[in-house]
C-alpha cells in the first residue's frame, strides 16, 4: 500500500511526511510517527486517515485541548466529512450509523468510556493516537482502552514528539499495540532492552540496554524526525491560539452569569441606576470561571511541552489570577496518579488576587 492522496485543498505533504507515511503503509498501515513538536503531526494523522479509510469511519485519540484544532484542520481540507467530538457534540447511535465516513475524536480522559460503549461490533477502520506517550503505563485504564481499540482497527497510527527510546519500558506498550505478535512478551523485551534487575523487592525495569539493537528493531515501526532536520528555513517563533472547550456544566454557569451582565446593561440603557460594583463583580466572576474551566487543558499542554521539549526551550507562563499560578506550581511540584485528572485530584476554587 502507498499513499494515494498527498494533497487536500491547499495542503500538500512535505517530502519527509510522505516518505514516513509510505513506510508505515508498507508495514501494513501500523506504525508510529515520532515527529518533534511543530513539524506536522496533525496533518500527518489527517492524511493517514484519508488514505487508509477515506470513506470509512475512523477514531482519533488526542489531548482534550487539541480536539477542536483537529476538527478545524480537517474541516479546512475536507469539509464534507463529518467530524464528531466525543462528549461535546450531541449525537447518538443512529447519527453514527448514518455517518458512514465520520471521524470521532475523543480525549485521553474519555477514551476508556468510548471503549466501554463500542461493544462487539467495532465500527472503526482506522485509529490514530496523538501524544501516545500517555499510554506508556500498561496498567493504566486509558492504556488498556487504547490497546482494546487498536487491536480492533486494521490501521493504527500512534504519534508522539516525546523520545521514549531512552526509556524502553515506556515504549513497549505502544510497540505491543502496533505489532502484538512481535512485541507480545514484556519480560522477554525487558530482559533484552530494559536492563531488568531484581532489587530485593521486585524487578526493576527502569534501565536501558542494547539500545542500538532496539533502534534497529523498531526502525520499520517508528518514524523519528527532529525539528532542526526538517524545518531549517522556518522562523524560530510560532504563534498559535489554542482553543480549550468548556464543559457543559461550566458553560451553563458561564451563560447564567453572562445573562446577568446583559440584564444589568439593559437596565442601564432604560434609565436604571448604575451599579458599577455589580458589573465589575459579574465580569470578574466570568473571568474567574473561564480561567478555572481551561486550567486542566493548560496543565495538559504544559506537561506535553515539557515532555517533548527536546531542545530544552524555556517556558514562560503569564496568568491573570494568582490562584491559577499557584495551581500550576502545585501541579508541577508533584506527580499525580497516572489516570487522574488534575481537577479531580485537587479542586481549584477561584479567589480574588
Amino acid at each position: 500500500m502507498v499513499l494515494q492522496t498527498t494533497s487536500l485543498a491547499d495542503i500538500t505533504l512535505e517530502d519527509y511526511q510522505a516518505e514516513d507515511l509510505n513506510t508505515i503503509l508498507a508495514n501494513g498501515g501500523r506504525g508510529a510517527l515520532a515527529w518533534d513538536r511543530g513539524i506536522g503531526k496533525t496533518y500527518g494523522a489527517i492524511f493517514f486517515v484519508e488514505n487508509v479509510a477515506p470513506n470509512e469511519r475512523a477514531v482519533g485519540v488526542a489531548p482534550e485541548h487539541l480536539l477542536l484544532r483537529y476538527r478545524k484542520f480537517w474541516n479546512g481540507v475536507r469539509p464534507e466529512r463529518p467530524i464528531f467530538i466525543y462528549g461535546m457534540d450531541k449525537f447518538g447511535p443512529r447519527d453514527w450509523v448514518e455517518s458512514t465516513n465520520g471521524v470521532l475524536l475523543v480525549g485521553w480522559a474519555s477514551v476508556h468510556k468510548l471503549a466501554e460503549k463500542v461493544g462487539k461490533d467495532f465500527p472503526f477502520q482506522a485509529l490514530f493516537a496523538d501524544e501516545c506517550h500517555r499510554a506508556k503505563n500498561s496498567k493504566a485504564r486509558r492504556t488498556k482502552a487504547l490497546r482494546w481499540l487498536s487491536l480492533r482497527c486494521p490501521f493504527f497510527l500512534p504519534m508522539s514528539g516525546t523520545p521514549l527510546v531512552g526509556r524502553p519500558a515506556a515504549l513497549w506498550s505502544i510497540l505491543n499495540m502496533i505489532d502484538p505478535t512481535k512485541w507480545g512478551n514484556f519480560i522477554k523485551y525487558a530482559r533484552a532492552y530494559c536492563d531488568m534487575k531484581y532489587n530485593g523487592f521486585g524487578y526493576d525495569f527502569s534501565g536501558a540496554s542494547n539500545l542500538s539493537k532496539l533502534n534497529a528493531e523498531i526502525a520499520p515501526y517508528v518514524m523519528r524526525r527532529l525539528k532542526n532536520d526538517t524545518l531549517k528555513n522556518l522562523p524560530p517563533k510560532n504563534y498559535e491560539t489554542i482553543i480549550i472547550p468548556m464543559s457543559a456544566a461550566a458553560k451553563a454557569e458561564y451563560d447564567d452569569i453572562a445573562s446577568g451582565v446583559v440584564d444589568t446593561w439593559t437596565s442601564l440603557a432604560t434609565g436604571g441606576a448604575m451599579n458599577v460594583m455589580s458589573i465589575l463583580s459579574q465580569m470578574n466572576a466570568l473571568m474567574q470561571l473561564t480561567a478555572k474551566s481551561k486550567l486542566n487543558g493548560i496543565l495538559t499542554w504544559i506537561d506535553d511541552f515539557l515532555e517533548s521539549n527536546n531542545e530544552r526551550e524555556q517556558l514562560v507562563v503569564f496568568c491573570r489570577h494568582k490562584w491559577m499560578l499557584d495551581a500550576i506550581q502545585t501541579h508541577l511540584s508533584g506527580e499525580l496518579p497516572d489516570d487522574d485528572d488534575p481537577l479531580d485530584a485537587q479542586e481549584i476554587r477561584p479567589t480574588k488576587a
